[in-house]
């Protein structure tokens, strides 16, 4: 960091042959020969002015202006004969009305010192005084700066504190290392702080405050060029025991790709959330998943719950669909609901997905239902996947149940599959009905493993569902008490997980190749957990 010529990349694009054009140039000479050179905008203010004394030292003028015409930054420099800064001063203006704050700042160079000067300001106008900075810097021959001391003080010009810090350079590298000490109005020590710069860019900055019961540290990690990549500020007591954090990382576009928090009132939870974009910026999947921390340090987290939502634009930024996934505290997926929507931003579909799993985390029966626009239930499938104690799967049954607009069953297909894949059974079912729901005929076609020359028999009566149905054997169910028990690990309170309260208990050396229908449940059943 070459700290003298510093603030000259304020003024570098005003020295260049050709900034000025299309600009209106005015030029100006008094009696003594000083000279002044105006340059004005396209309505007549003044945006930058040029004076050269006489004794050929110089005084520079640049100013921002907003589109009112106001200046709301201004940069002003003197030089001597030889060209070099000997005083500076710069006056800038953030926010708006009563939030405005405006500082004023001025250096001086002298010779190997340069001493710094600022004022603080807030509100509109002129404001009122907020605060002071005094600093003084030293530099080397080559006019780096190896050594700063700065003191803030408050309105009434009491000193805050102070912090001296102390510069390493490297050139191969082109890297500066920069260590600060900060201290209380007694001297002492109450925090630190670490900066690392590639060139004159920082690009990391760590502070840290010990002036209160605990240790705050706040991170800031930026690109080579200057943009944020990752921010993080983490509280711990006396003790080191982690009280809160806040941390985001950031990709290139400055968007939040992953963030993490914690607090006292959270009662040691942590939330994570990750993000995914597209190449237009829009979020295409948002990741959040619950945390207990197990230690008082924040090293060790066991997983509560996890919740996806992923989503679909078009071109043109209308939503096509939309996915919400959540787990359980394996990390195992237990619900899922996915919407499809029209240009008109309506919905056309509505699929429901609904897993339980046994101890080993096998999947152990899935449900899946799909819903027209007007939420009526039109399909739905429940396959159940069976294990033996010792040799592992051991095959599977699939039922899936069509309706039409009056609820009614129109068609049933029932399969069993052996641990190869084979179908060894197959049942279909078919009933058509009148435009009032009023069962008018159905056909029962059974099947066997050669998928030919079924058994074919007439319903007489209409059949509402297999719920009660099954195979020869006794039936495992995929009810709504084994999927309640399922989605049971997302506490409410948000307390420890209790890690096996959704395993599927039973005797699963004993558990037959039987098929249970799911019309009424999935027709009946309630709407997905909210937690």
């Amino acid at each position: 960091m070459n700290i003298m010529n510093f603030y000259n990349s304020h003024m570098t694009n005003y020295d260049k042959e050709g900034f000025d054009k299309g600009l209106v140039v005015e030029q100006y000479k008094d009696s003594s020969g000083n000279k002044a050179k105006d340059h004005l905008d396209i309505n007549g203010k003044l945006i930058w002015r040029k004076t050269v004394l006489k004794d050929k030292s110089e005084a520079i003028s640049y100013f921002d202006r907003n589109a009112q015409g106001s200046i709301i930054n201004r940069y002003d420099q003197i030089r001597n004969a030889k060209g070099e800064v000997v005083k500076s001063y710069e006056l800038t203006r953030t926010g708006s009305g009563d939030s405005t704050v405006t500082v004023k700042m001025t250096r001086e160079f002298r010779g190997r010192n340069i001493i710094t000067n600022s004022e603080s300001y807030t509100g509109k106008g002129k404001g009122t005084i907020s605060g002071y900075t005094r600093s003084s810097d030293k530099v080397n021959r080559d006019g780096k700066i190896i050594h700063n001391e700065m003191s803030k003080f408050d309105a009434d010009n009491k000193l805050i504190n102070t912090t001296i810090m102390r510069y390493s350079h490297d050139d191969k590298k082109n890297q500066i290392i920069a260590n600060g000490n900060i201290k209380d109005i007694n001297g002492k020590s109450i925090g630190s702080i670490y900066t690392k710069y590639h060139g004159d860019i920082p690009i990391e900055i760590v502070t840290r405050n010990n002036s209160g019961s605990g240790k705050e540290t706040i991170t800031q990690k930026f690109s080579s060029d200057g943009k944020i990549t990752f921010d993080s500020k983490e509280v711990r007591d006396s003790y080191g025991d982690l009280i809160s954090i806040d941390t985001r990382k950031y990709d290139s576009a400055g968007r939040i790709t992953h963030s993490e928090e914690m607090s006292p009132e959270t009662d040691r939870v942590f939330t994570e959330n990750e993000y995914k974009y597209d190449a237009f910026g829009n979020i295409t999947e948002h990741a959040v998943e619950t945390k207990k921390m197990l230690d008082d340090k924040g090293e060790h987290k066991v997983l509560i719950k996890k919740i996806v939502t992923s989503q679909q634009v078009d071109d043109v930024g209308n939503l096509i669909s939309k996915t919400e996934s959540k787990y359980n505290s394996r990390d195992l997926m237990v619900s899922s609901e996915k919407e499809t929507f029209n240009s008109d931003g309506e919905r056309i579909t509505k699929v429901v997905t609904e897993n339980s799993f046994d101890s080993d985390r096998d999947l152990t029966c899935e449900i899946k239902k799909t819903f027209d626009s007007n939420e009526n239930l039109i399909e739905c499938t429940q396959k159940n996947h069976f294990y033996h104690e010792t040799d592992g799967y051991d095959g599977e049954s699939e039922l899936t149940e069509k309706f039409d607009n009056n609820g009614k069953m129109k068609s049933s297909i029932e399969k069993i599959y052996d641990d190869k894949g084979n179908v060894t059974s197959k049942v279909e079912i078919s009933q058509s009905f009148d435009r009032n729901g009023h069962f008018i005929k159905g056909q029962k076609f059974t099947f066997d493993n050669s998928d030919n020359y079924p058994n074919i028999e007439n319903i007489r009566e209409e059949i509402t569902g297999t719920e009660n149905k099954s195979f020869d054997g006794n039936s495992l169910a995929c009810g709504t008490d084994q999927l309640a028990e399922s989605m049971s690990s997302f506490s409410g309170k948000e307390a420890a997980p209790a890690l096996e309260s959704h395993i599927l208990t039973g005797n699963t050396n004993s558990v037959p190749r039987s098929l249970v229908g799911v019309a009424n449940f999935a027709s009946k059943a309630p709407a997905l957990l909210i937690y």
